[in-house]
């Protein structure tokens, strides 16, 4: 039996992140922790779960890294949060936040 020659996939490299944002999801407020690239340390805060909130915090990361790529875990797959992240992202002109999903574990 002849098998069917199957085409050559060449996997995209990774962007040059501006920043790394893990987001521990929440039903009220999102905590949230970013490294910027070539930088030390943390920053962290806190993020409201409405609409407005996130395209807010997105627009403002876009500015501060000047509309360079930024990497963000999440820890659902899907669910209010990611919609909102890839519509603020899409709203931008930009779309250049690359969600991940991963189980975070709790930070102290």
């Amino acid at each position: 039996m002849d098998q069917i020659p199957q085409p050559i996939v060449k996997a995209e490299p990774e962007p040059e992140f501006a920043a790394w944002v893990a987001i521990d999801w929440a039903d009220q407020k999102h905590y949230w922790s970013l490294r910027a690239a070539g930088q030390e340390g943390l920053q962290r805060g806190t993020l409201d779960h409405t609409p407005e909130a996130v395209e807010v915090w997105i627009m403002a990361l876009h500015v501060r890294f000047g509309g360079r790529p930024l990497a963000m875990a999440l820890e659902q797959r899907r669910g209010a949060l990611a919609v909102m992240l890839s519509n603020a992202s899409a709203r931008s002109g930009r779309d250049r936040v690359i969600l991940r999903s991963t189980p975070c574990a709790h930070s102290q």
